[in-house]
């Protein structure tokens, strides 16, 4: 039985980010990258069972404004793409910057932690011309 501990935050490589996308931009818009350090100082590194750090799993979480849906978030990747356009979703305005909060929390292995461990990404898109 492994007893190590959640000591670490999982942290964004920058906490502040902006992208510029065409007004007509459908797939991935930006890509959200976080380590968390109990891999390497809290488990140890190396091949087989010893290697597995179950406190330095993450998630990712968007945070946009109510009735906002116009992208989405991969909770295990961090990519952010947008929504397929649809009725209920609100179309992208040229010239806009829309802002968001992106976050990235540890995820809760009994044994392991007791709380989740979180950062957070100020994120502002930008949206341009189509012939971006």
């Amino acid at each position: 039985m492994v007893s190590d501990v959640d000591n670490y935050a999982p942290r964004f490589l920058v906490h502040r980010a902006t992208t510029v996308v065409p007004v007509n931009v459908t797939g991935s818009t930006y890509r959200a990258w976080a380590s968390d350090d109990d891999l390497g100082l809290t488990c140890p590194l190396g091949p087989g069972e010893s290697a597995r750090c179950p406190c330095a799993s993450f998630t990712y979480q968007l945070f946009s404004p109510s009735g906002d849906h116009r992208f989405a978030l991969h909770p295990s990747t961090g990519l952010l793409v947008r929504r397929r356009p649809a009725a209920t979703t609100v179309g992208l305005r040229e010239g806009k910057t829309y802002k968001y909060k992106l976050m990235v929390q540890s995820v809760l292995v009994p044994g392991y932690s007791k709380e989740r461990l979180y950062d957070v990404l100020d994120l502002e898109i930008f949206v341009g011309p189509a012939n971006l």
